[in-house]
């Protein structure tokens, strides 16, 4: 016979979600669909090695950004990264022919001026009171003027560039020159610098935990959703910071996804002008259609990352 107190041991142990990775557990010793389903996505996407994951993004990448090959005023240039934050071997940096070093950041930098911010009250310099509304107009709907105040709080450009050299490194293309609204000079960034940003938010390396959660909640449920956050799997998560403006079809985005199991961060810098031309305005339908292959792009890889699925993303949790 078998001894009662070793048989409630043994189901104990294969019925514990802790060894949920041992032979016989409760993922399928007890034989729970919502686990084998889990287990099969996962086996699924481990199948695919880091190389050809990488091939596929790549060419979801250029299919969708290619299908947008003229507007009004010009050839669009664009530049997408990805990087896996659950799986650092996903690694993506794409773009298009003639794509310039850099792009015109439209209010892509706002992040930036955020990390500057908080930077100041961590050294006890400013009082988070005093600019909690601003960061949340600033962040969540591209607020000139809150961005403006935020600027002068930091302690001006130079303040502000310094901590982007400090977050991304002495080597970054991202450079902020002026005021939002200004047209005295430009601002610039590079898709491979905003994923970066994204990656190490993400990772508590910009700000501490608490202004990290806070930062990320202040990109929760932003007003711009038709982008890459349009057309998400169900059930996936995503904080994003867009960029736009429609002189120059500027049309950023960079955002943090969470689907099945995976994250990784993707971001985009779009323009059909390069520095130094002289400025022109793009129609609607300009921007429409560089915005509706952004969202083909991030609905097609988050698919191929994290394993297909369909319906509208979960813009409110993002965890």
């Amino acid at each position: 016979g078998v001894n009662p107190a070793f048989a409630a041991s043994l189901i104990d142990v294969l019925s514990n979600d802790s060894n949920k990775d041992l032979f016989g557990s409760q993922y399928n010793f007890l034989n729970s669909t919502d686990i084998i389903k889990e287990q099969e996505n996962t086996s699924k996407a481990k199948a695919k090695n880091a190389t050809e994951l990488n091939n596929s993004i790549e060419k979801i990448i250029k299919k969708e950004m290619e299908s947008v090959n003229t507007t009004s005023i010009g050839k669009p240039y664009w530049s997408i990264s990805v990087k896996g934050i659950s799986d650092e071997k996903i690694s993506v940096d794409s773009k298009s022919s003639e794509a310039p070093e850099r792009q015109f950041s439209a209010s892509s930098i706002n992040v930036f001026i955020a990390s500057a911010i908080y930077k100041k009250i961590e050294a006890k310099k400013l009082n988070e009171s005093d600019v909690s509304s601003d960061l949340q107009a600033m962040l969540n709907k591209s607020d000139t003027d809150a961005t403006n105040r935020l600027i002068d709080k930091a302690g001006g450009l130079a303040e502000i560039n310094d901590t982007v050299k400090e977050i991304l490194g002495s080597g970054t293309k991202t450079v902020i020159n002026s005021k939002a609204g200004s047209t005295s000079s430009e601002n610039f960034t590079t898709s491979a610098d905003l994923a970066a940003f994204m990656t190490k938010l993400d990772a508590n390396k910009v700000v501490n935990e608490e202004h990290t959660k806070k930062l990320k909640g202040y990109m929760t449920n932003t007003s711009v959703k038709y982008k890459f956050l349009k057309s998400l799997p169900s059930g996936a998560k995503a904080i994003n910071n867009p960029g736009e403006d429609a002189t120059r079809a500027t049309e950023n985005d960079s955002a943090i996804i969470e689907y099945n199991g995976f994250k990784f961060s993707i971001s985009a810098t779009v323009s059909a002008q390069k520095e130094g031309e002289a400025t022109k305005t793009a129609t609607a339908d300009d921007l429409d259609k560089i915005n509706s292959a952004l969202a083909e792009v991030a609905q097609k890889i988050t698919e191929e990352i994290g394993v297909s699925g369909d319906g509208s993303a979960n813009y409110g949790d993002y965890g």
